[in-house]
Parts: structure tokens; C-alpha cells; sequence
């Protein structure tokens, strides 16, 4: 089968890691708990990355990045982010005008 002849189901099969397609085979399994999935099979919440965009397990509702390495690099992405909203003196610029009445 060329590469042209996949079909979409079997591109993105083809991308996910083993843990993914482990986790995707027990989605039948899954219950909702604070908002989330949850895996009472393998007692983790189901959460999909941010950074890399890959499924992973969790055991606590709040843990937002798969590994240290993306925990890393959302983190430098939201520094940028508020670097950008301070002024020229490093001061953090006002967001609203009504703020200043």
C-alpha cells in the first residue's frame, strides 16, 4: 500500500505512539469525572498534550503537559506571551483604559 492510498484513520494511527493506540483501545472503558475522561481500568484521567498534541494518563485532574520536556516549553511560551504585555520600562502595560479612571 503506497502512502497516497491510506486512508485519514490510517495517517493518524501512523503518528500516535504505542501508549496512544493503548489508551485509544480502552476508550470504550472510559467515565467522566470532574469533566474529564477517566480510565477506571488504569485509574488515570485521559489528557491530551498541549505542547506535542499526544495523548497521555494522569492521575491527578490538574497536570497539563505529558513530560518535562513539554512542561518546559509551555512554560517558555507563556513567559513569552507575558513578556509581551509589559512596557518598554518592564512595568506590565494596562489592559483595560477604564482601569486608569
Amino acid at each position: 500500500m503506497n502512502a497516497s492510498e491510506k486512508t485519514e484513520y490510517e495517517k493518524i494511527l501512523s503518528r500516535m505512539t504505542v501508549i496512544e493506540k493503548q489508551i485509544m483501545g480502552r476508550a470504550g472503558q472510559w467515565k467522566i469525572r470532574n469533566g474529564m475522561p477517566y480510565d477506571e481500568g488504569l485509574h488515570a484521567y485521559v489528557r491530551l498534550c498541549p505542547c506535542c498534541h499526544h495523548l497521555f494518563l494522569a492521575q491527578r485532574v490538574d497536570k497539563k503537559t505529558c513530560s518535562e520536556t513539554c512542561k518546559k516549553k509551555r512554560a517558555a511560551t507563556l513567559s513569552k506571551a507575558n513578556l509581551s504585555k509589559c512596557g518598554e520600562n518592564g512595568q506590565m502595560k494596562m489592559l483595560f483604559k477604564a482601569a486608569l479612571s
